[in-house]
């Protein structure tokens, strides 16, 4: 059991507090108005709410602030990180499902083709800002909307900023109540891993429903250095969607040389082809000389879908397959 140190004040305490209530809000899509906290000094660690974007990360997320005496500051070098933050399994927003009215998890994710996670920015404040009202703009170049969400793109953030100068939010913890000293939080372990992402093509309307599998062939490009690949090195993720509970999600996969085979699966035939996304990741190696890498061609050698009878749907869409690192 980890405890955090205890190094924010009291503002800085009721600003995450306000990001984690204010995150159920914008986890059915939207981008947030404010920074968190909304108010911090130069120097200071402040978060964005960016939305539900895909295909967010550090090397797209680009930040300029523009100060009360309205001069702008490129604040790009200054992002520490991108992470996505999801609500708890057995909470009421998650278990409400219902895809016909606003506000709910189930209509985003049915909108977005991906789980209702929250892309949060990470950023770090520069010194000497002078104090008073600030506006923060994020641009998200090769990032994803959800369809009918709030664009990130679109809206100035608001943030105050303090008299006095800040620091930089190192996230320290106390990792064992023996040990009296304090380890800083490396935020960039919540960042998504290098992965092959499987996902639907949200602009294709020819959408595919209760049908009961979807299977995909794929050739990776990940190997050792000594050309191997073994399934201990890898990992499939299947991306978690309030509908899996009404589905009955289960899912196969097995490894063949470098070739995956996998398998999404529900004994209802409730699937839908717009949450057919999964994530084939590369696991994280103690041993550096065991790792591997992104090395090579990526190839789709086939993908079926299934009716409840066991047969092949033809013309099913062609799902979207890439790289990200």
């Amino acid at each position: 059991m980890c405890k955090g140190k205890q190094q924010m004040n009291k503002k800085s305490h009721m600003g995450i507090i306000s990001f984690l209530i204010t995150s159920m809000i914008f986890l059915h899509g939207c981008a947030g108005l404010n920074t968190f906290p909304i108010a911090a000094r130069s120097g200071d660690t402040v978060m964005l709410s960016a939305g539900s974007l895909d295909n967010l990360s550090k090397a797209n997320a680009q930040v300029v602030l523009i100060d009360s005496n309205n001069v702008s500051h490129n604040l790009t070098s200054n992002v520490r990180n991108v992470i996505r933050i999801y609500p708890d399994k057995t909470s009421p927003l998650w278990l409400d499902i219902s895809e016909d009215r606003l506000r709910t998890v189930g209509l985003m994710t049915q909108r977005a083709g991906h789980g209702p996670w929250l892309s949060t920015v990470v950023l770090d404040l520069p010194l000497s800002l002078p104090d008073g009202p600030a506006t923060v703009r994020l641009s998200t170049p090769g990032a994803e909307v959800p369809n009918g969400a709030g664009d990130i793109n679109e809206i100035d953030v608001t943030l105050e900023i303090l008299p006095g100068t800040g620091v930089s939010n190192s996230f320290d913890y106390f990792a064992q109540s023996y040990d009296p000293s304090y380890t800083p939080g490396d935020i960039s372990q919540l960042e998504q891993s290098s992965c092959v992402i499987v996902r639907p093509d949200m602009n294709n309307n020819a959408h595919l429903e209760d049908f009961m599998a979807f299977e995909i062939v794929i050739d990776l490009p990940f190997k050792k250095a000594d050309g191997s690949l073994s399934e201990d090195a890898i990992a499939v993720v299947i991306d978690d969607k309030p509908q899996d509970l009404k589905m009955q999600l289960q899912s196969y996969w097995r490894l063949e040389g470098k070739r995956i085979y996998v398998s999404l699966f529900s004994p209802k035939s409730l699937l839908k082809s717009k949450y057919i996304r999964n994530s084939i990741c590369i696991r994280p190696s103690l041993n550096p000389n065991n790792g591997v890498n992104v090395v090579g061609a990526l190839n789709v050698v086939s993908y079926n879908y299934v009716d409840s009878t066991g047969n092949i749907i033809s013309n099913g869409p062609a799902p979207i397959v890439e790289i990200r690192q």
